[in-house]
This record gives structure tokens, sequence and C-alpha cells, in this order.
């Protein structure tokens, strides 16, 4: 067994929830997804396609339809992007550790953003490199926002520093975690080594599944909007009611599906959130996971379909904390 993996750390997310996946009565808001299921008409295109029969092999770089539509997808965004420099990947992870191994060699230093999600700081231990952590700085008041010092970024930069590809997957935007589908966007001089790295990791994407992203992408504007309105709510309701609880301090979001917050006197996130799904049926994601400076905090996913869901996490958080100081108090 190599070194480098025999020295990879678990998922201390995966720590916390494996205690309490299964459970009825922990309420889980650990992992990063929404509960409500991919869109009907993303499905009904994957079963049209199953039912044609396209169960065979595809092309390593992905079919060229939908190559065309995520090219498109992105012209909207940015300049526009050649279909030879898109690669269909395995989900965002895939398309991650298929970028490092195209860029990275054993003893390069890789620039990594923390506190991250912690499978990027895992790849380039995978693969002997050096990880330089270039720390946010975390918020100092209620409400307040983590924040990068570019000028810390910027040092970290060297001229050997590669800034080439960009990493996307369907898995967040279009409620299709399941699916294991990403793209990367590359110069066009490193597709063909790309797709030969896919072909010796996963060979290709199934075509159904690819069919089914097509139709995401060309019907976007049918789920985006509402599901931006969604997660917006739920950031409201969940940032509102834990701002109303004694000794929490919550760093406000701007996008996504996570608010991260801290309880006055918990600086081990990961005893805390073990704690918490064991006594409080309660399951949320330590920030330990992410990186030593989000030590102490705790992160919790608001992309329930289900908004009462997080007035009854929260309801279930205060009453573990009236507990713990002795004082109960009605909810």
């Amino acid at each position: 067994m190599r070194a480098a993996v025999r020295e990879l750390s678990p998922s201390l997310i995966r720590e916390v929830a494996n205690a309490g996946i299964g459970r009825s009565d922990v309420l889980p808001f650990w992992f990063g997804e929404s509960d409500e299921v991919t869109p009907a008409f993303i499905r009904e295109a994957a079963i049209a396609s199953l039912q044609a029969g396209e169960t065979f092999y595809a092309h390593n770089l992905g079919l060229p339809e939908l190559r065309e539509a995520v090219a498109r997808y992105i012209s909207d965004w940015h300049p526009a992007i050649g279909v030879d420099r898109i690669a269909i990947t395995a989900g965002g992870v895939n398309g991650l550790m298929i970028a490092m191994q195209a860029l990275v060699d054993p003893g390069d230093e890789v620039v990594v953003v923390t506190p991250v999600w912690p499978n990027l700081t895992a790849q380039p231990h995978i693969l002997s490199a050096r990880l330089r952590c270039v720390p946010l700085r975390p918020a100092g008041s209620p409400g307040g926002e983590w924040s990068l010092d570019l000028e810390v970024l910027l040092a970290a930069i060297t001229p050997q520093t590669r800034l080439l590809v960009v990493v996307q997957s369907f898995s967040k935007s279009f409620l299709m975690t399941g699916w294991r589908l990403g793209w990367l966007v590359m110069p066009a001089s490193l597709t063909e080594h790309v797709g030969k790295l896919i072909e010796f990791n996963t060979s290709c994407n199934s075509v159904f599944t690819q069919r089914a992203a097509i139709t995401a992408l060309e019907r976007t504007d049918e789920l985006t909007p509402r599901l931006v309105r969604h997660l917006r709510s739920g950031r409201d309701r969940l940032v509102s009611a834990l701002a109303r609880l004694p000794r929490l301090q919550v760093s406000v979001p701007r996008g996504g599906m996570y608010a991260f917050f801290r309880l006055e006197g918990y600086e081990d996130s990961l005893i805390l959130a073990k704690r918490l799904a064991a006594e409080a049926g309660l399951g949320l994601a330590p920030g330990a996971a992410f990186g030593p400076e989000a030590r102490s905090w705790l992160r919790w996913c608001f992309a329930s379909r289900d908004l009462d869901r997080l007035d009854r996490g929260v309801e279930r958080l205060d009453a573990w904390l009236a507990a713990q100081s002795g004082n109960p108090r009605a909810l």
C-alpha cells in the first residue's frame, strides 16, 4: 500500500453521519445535497434513452451533443467556449482528480483556499504533491462573512502555478447529486490528454445520464430560478432562527446551500457534531472536516424541500443548549 494512501484521513462528515444514517429520530443536514428529487423532465429524458436501448459505451470525452450543450450554457455567462475545450466527467470530484492527474507531478505545490471540501485537499496528497493552504479570515462578528486576503493568495502563486482548468458539476445546480456528471473546461491543447486519463479512470459516462444532462441544460430556466428562490428562502429562515439563539455566531452566506455557525464554549466541532446527533437527533457536518480554521464551526445544509424541517432542527438545537445550561426554556 502506498504511504500516501495509508496516510489518508477518513471523512469526518462520514464519521458523524455513519453513526446516525438510518435513524428515524435524526434530522440529517450533514451532506451537501437537497432532499428534493431530480426534476421529472430530467428523469424522463434518461428513461427515454434507456427505452431506446442506449446502454453501450460512449466517447471518452462525452457525447458530442452534451459537450455542445455545455459550451452553449457556459457561453451564456462567459465568452464563447469551443467544444474542443470541454470534457464530460463522472461528477465534480472525478473532474478535479482528472485535472490534477493531468497537471500535478509528485512534489509539485498545490495552492488551496481553506476551509474547503476535504476531497480537494486529499487529492494532491494522493498524487504525492505538497499542499499550500491559504486560509480565509473567519467572520469576526455575528452575521459576518469569511473573507479572502487576496494579497496572501497572490503571494502563494508562483511562476509554476497553472490556473488552467475549470471544474463544474451537475450535482447541486440541477439536483443531480446521484447521477455523477460534471465537466472540465481547459485549453484545447489538454483535451486529448484528458481523454486518455478518462479512459484509464472511468472509460466514459453512461449515455442515458448524459441524455438527461442535455435536457437539464436545455431547460435550465424551468429549474434554476425556482431553485435559487427556494435556497434563498431556506437560508433566510435558518439564519434568522439561529441568530435568535444565545451564545451562537452564524456567518450569513451569499449563495450556495450551507450556513456555518459556532457555539460559544465548544471548540471541537467533531465532538460537538457527534453529541448533537446522539443527544439531540440533529445531524450536522463538523467544521473540522474542512480545515483547522473551521475547527470550532458547524456546517448546516439548508437545502430542504420542507422548510419546516429547518425550524424543527433549530428547535432541537435550542432544547439541547438549554439542557446543557441546566435551564430549559420554553421553545
